[in-house]
């Protein structure tokens, strides 16, 4: 049984049973080919311009986490029964490690911990970044980023009956791609237009995360990923805003286009920065397709600018409003921070 057609789409479209057995509708376009050259895709595809305001701070309650309380980011989804849930990556005060915490959610601004749930620190996952989670072939899936003790970053996945305890699935994804060989992260999972699951992510040749770029493979277990042969498949641009890197894609399939909001900057960075000092100054836009592999920027500036670093975004439909939620940070440093949202007029 594959995953249901619903779970490329949007990750705001209401599903009426999102656990692994539940029934979804079938969002699937009928007019995408993953190799369309669409090198020139028209403007048209891009909606307006709108630039967009910082919104409001997301309420988490942390105190049963602690020590694990700087934010790097979240991903959600409709839950079945009603309601949202949200796997959230935290760091501890040092900021360090890394691990990640389960959220319910009543209203999509206030989320309460569920004891016990989510992804602790081991010997492989040492700073988890953003994560995907999908029901898919009876069972959840999340895929993530995972160090090992060298600091090699990878693709990592793991499996969960509950949505609750995860198991570490063997091997990882990464470090054969020259342009991605020492850093993979902000992994990005969906059903492609081909039917097979299709991983988006941050690549680069620095550990640092330098001169990142976004790269696409393709899957049909989720485990054992081939890299599409253009990658990577969103370079960042050569005089804009987002000129220096490109990072933290989400995608999906919304008013037969697909739409991808994603993080860049344009600034200069020492090779002897740390990847927090790296990723100060980030941003968000979005770009558009019409076959998810090769984009149109619609963003000629960033949709806005609220602290040090504003990213790991995504997109959630609650009560028929579409927000979009993202991790920023006013720390000089980068580090930690917190989660906010912002009405996505799209």
């Amino acid at each position: 049984m594959g995953m249901p057609r619903a779970g490329f789409a949007l990750a705001a479209v209401v599903i009426a049973a999102c656990g692994p057995k539940g029934e979804q509708d079938s969002q699937r376009p009928d007019d995408s080919s993953p190799g369309r050259d669409t090198d020139t895709a028209p403007v048209a595809l891009c909606p307006e311009h709108l630039p967009l305001d910082i919104g409001e701070k997301v309420e988490l309650e942390l105190i049963r986490e602690l020590p694990w309380t700087k934010l790097t980011g979240m991903y959600a989804l409709p839950w079945q029964g009603g309601g949202w849930r949200a796997w959230v990556k935290a760091k501890n005060d040092d900021d360090d490690w890394a691990v990640i915490r389960v959220f319910d959610s009543a209203d999509g601004l206030t989320w309460t911990p569920r004891p016990s749930c989510g992804v602790a620190y081991d010997e492989w996952v040492a700073s988890v970044g953003t994560v995907t989670v999908l029901p898919w072939n009876q069972r959840w899936w999340m895929w993530l980023r995972a160090d090992d003790d060298e600091v090699h970053q990878r693709v990592a996945s793991a499996t969960s009956d509950d949505s609750c305890t995860w198991t570490m699935n063997p091997g990882y994804f990464g470090g054969d791609e020259p342009w991605a060989d020492d850093a993979m992260m902000a992994p990005h999972v969906i059903e492609g237009p081909d039917g097979r699951m299709w991983l988006y992510y941050r690549g680069s040749p620095d550990v640092n995360q330098m001169d990142s770029a976004i790269g696409l493979a393709t899957s049909d277990d989720g485990m054992l990923w081939t890299p599409h042969p253009e990658n990577p498949i969103f370079p960042p641009s050569e005089d804009g805003w987002d000129s220096s890197l490109v990072g933290g894609p989400h995608v999906w399939f919304q008013d037969g286009r697909w739409l991808m909001v994603y993080s860049g900057h344009d600034r200069e960075v020492d090779p002897a920065w740390d990847s927090q000092l790296v990723g100060t100054g980030k941003r968000m836009g979005l770009a558009a397709s019409e076959d998810a592999v090769h984009w149109t920027r619609c963003s000629p500036e960033p949709l806005f600018v609220h602290g040090t670093k504003d990213d790991n975004p995504f997109v959630l439909e609650v009560f028929g409003q579409r927000w979009l939620y993202y991790r920023t940070t006013d720390d000089e440093a980068a580090k930690g921070g917190e989660i906010w949202r912002t009405a996505w007029p799209h």
